[in-house]
C-alpha cells in the first residue's frame, strides 16, 4: 500500500541498515511517480529526502503537488527544508502565511517568532510571543520560547525577568 505512511520510514531505515539506502530511495521515488496523488507517500518520500539532506528535493516534491487541500505536514516539511537550505526569507514568508491563518496556535507562533529572529527581526519576533502571552501569561512553552528569544537577541535583563515566571520545578532544571 503506497499510501501507508507508517511503513515508509521503517522500510527506508531497514534498507539503509543493509547499505541499500539508495535502492530504497529509488523504489520510493518510483512508487511516488506511479501514485502522484497519494499525499502520504509524498510526505514519506520528503521525510526520506530530509534524512538524506536532499533538501531541495523536499522543496521540489512538496511544491509539485498542486492540489487544493495540502496537508499541514507539507508546510512543516517546506519550512524545515527552506531553513536547512538557509533561505530564511522564504522561511519567514511560509511561517508568516501560516501564522496569519492560525494566530492562536502555539506551535505556529513559536515557529514564526524563531523565523523572524533568524531574519534579525527581534522586535517582531517578540511581539508574536507577547501577543499570545497576553492571553496565556502562565504558558510555560511560550515563556521558554520568549526566554530563548531574549537570550538570542542579547537582552539578558528581560530574559531574567521572564525566567521568574517559569514554574519552580522547571527552574531547577540544568538548562535554566
Amino acid at each position: 500500500d503506497p499510501g501507508y505512511l507508517p511503513a515508509i520510514m521503517p522500510f527506508y531505515q531497514m534498507m539503509k541498515q543493509q547499505n541499500k539506502g539508495n535502492e530504497a530511495l529509488i523504489a520510493l521515488e518510483k512508487m511516488q511517480k506511479a501514485n502522484p496523488d497519494v499525499k502520504s507517500l509524498r510526505i514519506g518520500l520528503a521525510l526520506v529526502y530530509g534524512r538524506e539532506q536532499k533538501l531541495q528535493q523536499v522543496v521540489d516534491l512538496i511544491n509539485a503537488d498542486k492540489s487544493d487541500a495540502p496537508p499541514t505536514e507539507y508546510r512543516k516539511l517546506l519550512i524545515e527544508a527552506q531553513n536547512g537550505l538557509g533561505n530564511i526569507t522564504e522561511v519567514v514568508k511560509l511561517t508568516s502565511e501560516w501564522y496569519n491563518e492560525n494566530p492562536e496556535n502555539l506551535e505556529i507562533a513559536i515557529a514564526h517568532s524563531r523565523a523572524l529572529l533568524a531574519n534579525k527581526e527581534q522586535v517582531q519576533a517578540l511581539a508574536v510571543l507577547d501577543r499570545l502571552l497576553a492571553k496565556l501569561p502562565e504558558n510555560q512553552q511560550l515563556l521558554k520560547a520568549k526566554i530563548a528569544l531574549l537570550i538570542a537577541s542579547k537582552n539578558p535583563l528581560e530574559a531574567l525577568a521572564t525566567l521568574e515566571k517559569i514554574k519552580t520545578e522547571a527552574k531547577d532544571a540544568a538548562e535554566f
